[in-house]
């Protein structure tokens, strides 16, 4: 009983075996075949990429001819800042939740679970 079921388990791992390397030989085969439509399509991608790049390049350039910074006036004497004093808010104790927090908060569950 035991060796019958080492021959089957024998048996089994040669076909899965001989299966993957029929497998194998087939993608090989295939890739030979197609090897020079491969190279034709790969050219086709390198060539659209370099267009690509030189099409962003000029539309930079354009660009930053655009945005050229246009020639800029004689300076205007700014006055001296005056200072005004800035109210500080008072600051809210971390465990206090303001109520129109809470309550959106809340409203907002609700939503989600209808």
């Amino acid at each position: 009983m035991v060796i019958e079921g080492i021959k089957l388990m024998i048996m089994g791992m040669a076909t899965v075996m001989i299966f993957l390397s029929v497998m194998m030989f087939c993608i090989q085969g295939v890739a030979q075949a197609t090897k020079e439509h491969t190279e034709a399509e790969l050219k086709k991608l390198e060539a659209e990429k370099a267009r690509a790049r030189q099409q962003e390049a000029q539309r930079r350039k354009a660009a930053a001819a655009k945005l050229a910074p246009a020639p800029t006036p004689a300076p205007v004497p700014t006055p001296a800042p005056v200072s005004i004093p800035v109210p500080v808010p008072t600051p809210v104790p971390e465990s206090e939740v303001p109520i129109a927090v809470f309550c959106a908060a809340i409203a907002a569950f609700e939503a989600d679970r209808a």
